[in-house]
């Protein structure tokens, strides 16, 4: 690496001075950081600051708070909200279908039992019937006819 030398003036060289021992650095990595830093920044140094930079950082902090308590006040908030109604309403949907399907079944197993009910009272009209037709069971009518109701 080639050396090369700069002219500044004597200010600047006390200037310099004091910040390679407040930085613990030489010259030449001093000047390349800050030629590496006005790059990344875009910073004129020929244009006087209007605002010290730690200002300027907490201004945008404060702007970027704001803008996202307006985000939450403004979006996340009613979205919240509809979110809520959204699923409350849901959920009485959801309750009002299960109480009509459980009355539903209720009524369909009450119909079940009836049907259960006259089935077995049809069974027990065809057991007298064959009682009354073949009283002493000569002919083996109640035995078929109970081996087929079984």
């Amino acid at each position: 690496m080639s050396k090369k030398s700069i002219l500044v003036n004597e200010n600047a060289h006390k200037d310099l001075s004091k910040l390679v021992v407040q930085f613990n650095s030489n010259f030449g990595q001093l000047v390349g950081s800050m030629i590496q830093f006005f790059k990344k920044t875009g910073i004129n140094p020929n244009e006087p600051l209007k605002d010290n930079p730690s200002i300027l950082v907490k201004k945008l902090d404060n702007r970027i708070v704001s803008f996202l308590k307006v985000q939450e006040r403004d979006i996340l908030k009613p979205m919240r909200a509809d979110i809520y109604q959204y699923q409350k309403s849901n959920n009485d949907r959801v309750h009002a279908e299960r109480d009509f399907l459980n009355s539903k079944l209720n009524e369909t197993n009450e119909k079940l039992e009836n049907i259960l009910m006259e089935i077995r009272k049809q069974r027990q009209v065809h057991l007298e019937v064959v009682l009354f037709l073949d009283t002493k069971n000569k002919t083996g009518l109640l035995n078929r006819v109970q081996s087929i109701l079984k």
